[in-house]
């Protein structure tokens, strides 16, 4: 009992950021990027596919940005998205699945056509998260969450949708993003296909950006898979040693937050609400039933319907009301150690594993590293000299709060824009206000080139 009473303690240690939280030193700045012709532009943002106000808020956002982006620009800017592309799993399987087809409508196309630089829809290119592989995970049954629908059919549907990581033999499989590509691929097994993959950006540019399937990778941590993780770290360590400029790693799951799949619980979520209603504007009932009354409630039926007290009969319904949210409240809570830990959190060793392994190759490389994952904002040094940008709420906003390596945290739709030069690397935070549609620049980080 003492050992849960201290994760307790510190689950609900700190508080949540609906605020900016900010640390201003170094490299914080409130310098500007410069804006000249060579300056690349890109933004990271994820778990976007929803479809739903918050998701419509933040592109218009991002594309107000782009917009205010000068026209010079010799390589117009790009987006990078990390995954969870499509709520809440994924797409169906079958080529030309007409489901599939609404789905990328709603979450992307319809979305995002107004995100435009000079005239054209800008690039997008998109890595998948664990919902994309739908609720059963990698390899799952149920007829959804097929990843190969977004290298195939969403590409097919537009040019500017790019799906990593992917790197087959394309004289075996010509990249022709039709039945046949789709129906080849599936033959494969993607354990042994999906492994990183470098973004083909113009000649000349100061900067390397290589794609991960982290879903994959911590499958193969579940598994044990040992021998597929060395294929996939020697190619991610062998296109890193490749790269130049500022090299650059982008996948949907983090090697450090301070989220909810870091761990985080609010005081309120342990002693009142107890789920995700706060967030969830379906369930904003909830935010008034206490936690414990949701845990009694199925308890109170089950005294009832064996002889209990008078009382436990009128109170039975009201039980029956709040039972399935017993579930939730459980797992949110003291399930995650009754019950067993998720590979999902930080906390599961396979995702341990996975963040160490990741961690020392961002370290040996001096990559930055982009993720999603978590539904906040976040900017973290893991190791010092090592950044990494948590981009989680284009679509979902959760509870996050600091720790030691945090630079800035915000529990906030919103999105992060990179501008690069030879020299530098500015990451700058944007927040977006759902009800007003008003977005505000949260914090701005410079980091300088290593050995200047």
């Amino acid at each position: 009992m003492a050992k849960y009473g201290l994760m307790l303690a510190l689950l609900v240690a700190g508080c949540n950021h609906t605020a900016p939280f900010v640390r201003s030193a170094a490299p914080y700045t409130t310098t500007a990027p410069p804006e000249h012709a060579g300056v690349v532009s890109f933004y990271a943002l994820g778990d976007w596919g929803t479809g739903d106000a918050t998701q419509h808020a933040v592109a218009q956002a991002l594309a107000d940005d782009v917009h205010r982006i000068a026209l010079d620009r010799r390589v117009p800017p790009f987006v990078v998205e990390l995954g969870d592309n499509v709520y809440s799993k994924g797409l169906p399987a079958g080529w030309g699945n007409p489901v599939a087809d609404s789905l990328l409508d709603a979450t992307f196309a319809s979305v995002y056509e107004g995100v435009t630089y000079r005239g054209e829809m800008v690039d997008f290119h998109v890595v998948p998260g664990n919902h994309d592989y739908g609720v059963k995970g990698f390899g799952g049954s149920d007829g959804w969450g097929d990843v190969l629908q977004q290298e195939t059919r969403a590409e097919a549907r537009s040019p500017h949708w790019k799906y990593y990581p992917l790197p087959v033999d394309r004289r075996e499989i010509p990249d022709t993003n039709d039945e046949a590509e789709y129906e080849a691929l599936r033959r494969r097994d993607l354990r042994d296909v999906a492994l990183p993959e470098a973004v083909p950006l113009p000649p000349g540019l100061p900067l390397t950006l290589v794609a991960l399937d982290t879903q994959i990778l911590l499958d193969l941590y579940a598994a044990h898979d040992t021998t597929r993780l060395r294929r996939h770290w020697h190619r991610l360590d062998s296109l890193l040693a490749a790269g130049h400029g500022w090299k650059v790693v982008f996948g949907h799951h983090p090697v450090r937050t301070h989220g909810r799949h870091g761990g985080f619980r609010t005081v309120e979520e342990w002693t009142w609400t107890g789920t995700r209603g706060l967030y969830d504007q379906d369930k904003l009932w909830l935010k008034w039933v206490p936690l414990a009354t949701r845990v009694a409630g199925p308890a109170l039926c089950a005294a009832a319907l064996t002889g209990g007290a008078g009382w436990t009969r009128v109170a039975c319904p009201a039980g029956l009301l709040v039972m399935p949210e017993a579930t939730n409240v459980l797992d949110l809570t003291l399930g995650r150690y009754l019950i067993g830990k998720k590979i999902q959190d930080t906390d599961h060793p396979g995702n341990r594993a996975f963040q160490a392994d990741l961690l020392a190759r961002l370290t040996r490389h001096g990559a930055l590293y982009l993720a999603g994952h978590d539904h906040s904002l976040q900017f973290l040094e893991p190791a010092p000299g090592v950044y990494q940008v948590v981009s989680g709420s284009a679509g979902k906003v959760s509870v996050v709060t600091d720790g030691a390596d945090t630079r800035f945290a915000h529990a906030a739709p919103g999105f992060a824009r990179l501008d690069v030069t030879a020299a530098d690397l500015w990451v700058t935070f944007f927040s977006v206000d759902v009800r007003t549609r008003t977005t505000l620049r949260t914090a701005r980080f410079r980091i300088p080139k290593p050995g200047r």
